[in-house]
């Protein structure tokens, strides 16, 4: 939000660029408001881009101990982010598409912001083939960008860190986390949605057999997938093209890297398959 948004002013997913997207000039001035000078207000983003940027979460929590002052002012950013959004939109259930644990590590204690966590599990191979291909950013609006492209050891290794999330997360996010498997998701997107709405019924966050409705194609988001900008209703298919472009070196580096985190997931898919069916 901050790098892309604040300081470079890309295409929130409205269509609007950042600085005249109605939320999100909203959440600045409220937050800004907050912080009595502009320098503190600043520094309070520096604080959150340096803890955020740390995607090895057992680094961060030894570099960030619970009284450390940039992670108390990272937190408070965060929660302020929420409190303000929740203000605009008056107390509607807020959906963060944020990857990274880092968000979730800095949420979590929390008991301001009453959250769940959903951890979206894909094949690693799948998240490599998706890393090599050349897509184009629209949120960069002054020019034409593609998205960076990243090497396959370094993807195998962040999945892996990924894949562990909710273990050294469990002691913040215990019961309140659902893991999702893309492959599961794909090949029987009912059966996985069911899932996820006991999971929010089972925390008062939608009321007992209330009717899921589609959502506004117009949201407001400002990193993430190019398909956020889409505005027809997307298809859910399994992407699986992977399996017949994906070189095979790279295939074998990933299982290499990934090789007991990327077997538990199969199994775990194959179980998943196994328990929707009966």
């Amino acid at each position: 939000m901050w790098e892309r948004g604040f300081r470079q002013n890309q295409l929130c997913s409205c269509g609007a660029p950042f600085h005249e997207c109605l939320l999100w000039k909203f959440v600045v001035e409220r937050i800004r408001g907050t912080y009595g000078t502009e320098h503190l207000f600043l520094e309070a983003i520096r604080s959150y881009d340096q803890v955020v940027s740390c995607y090895f979460l057992p680094l961060m929590q030894v570099r960030y101990s619970v009284k450390d002052e940039t992670l108390f002012e990272a937190r408070k950013l965060l929660h302020a982010i929420y409190e303000a959004v929740d203000e605009f939109t008056n107390g509607r259930v807020i959906l963060d598409s944020s990857k990274t644990s880092a968000f979730a590590y800095l949420l979590a204690p929390s008991s301001n912001v009453n959250s769940l966590f959903l951890h979206l599990i894909r094949d690693s191979r799948a998240v490599v083939f998706s890393h090599q291909r050349v897509k184009r950013r629209p949120e960069i609006h002054w020019t034409e960008e593609n998205m960076v492209t990243r090497r396959t050891r370094s993807v195998a290794i962040n999945w892996n860190l990924q894949y562990l999330a909710p273990v050294l997360l469990y002691r913040h996010t215990h019961k309140r986390l659902l893991k999702v498997r893309y492959e599961t998701f794909a090949s029987q997107p009912t059966a996985v949605t069911n899932e996820i709405k006991r999971f929010l019924e089972s925390h008062a966050f939608l009321e007992p057999d209330s009717s899921c409705k589609t959502l506004s194609p117009i949201y407001h988001s400002v990193s993430g997938n190019p398909i956020r900008f889409d505005r027809e209703p997307q298809k859910i298919r399994l992407d699986d093209e992977w399996r017949q472009m994906l070189s095979y070196r790279d295939r074998r580096t990933t299982e290499l890297l990934t090789a007991p985190f990327l077997l538990h997931h199969i199994r775990r898919i194959e179980k998943d398959a196994r328990g929707m069916d009966k």
